[in-house]
């Protein structure tokens, strides 16, 4: 079965949030998700001083990313999350 390579853009409820807490929540959830490795972050300016978490995660496609999404978007910090590319890979 190939991986899948997920990157999702996601939205912080406040311009001023804490983005160290809400990567170790990521890299929390990426354990559950049995991530093949270690998570990537970047930001992307958005404007007016707001910017979006982009992250990238590698799993077994079988995951999907339902799910992935549903759980970052029901954090309390975070306002949306989506998919911005989908990937497979085959190792």
């Amino acid at each position: 079965m190939a991986d899948a390579v997920i990157k999702m853009k996601v939205m912080p409820e406040e311009a001023d949030a804490d983005f160290d807490a809400l990567k170790a929540k990521l890299v929390e959830l990426a354990k559950k998700f049995e991530s093949i490795g270690a998570p990537e972050f970047s930001e992307e300016p958005i404007g007016f001083g707001l910017k979006a978490l982009i992250y990238k995660i590698v799993v077994n496609e079988e995951k999907g990313t339902s799910a992935l999404e549903d759980e970052i978007s029901a954090m309390d910090e975070v306002q949306s999350a989506q998919v911005i590319s989908f990937s497979r890979t085959m190792g």
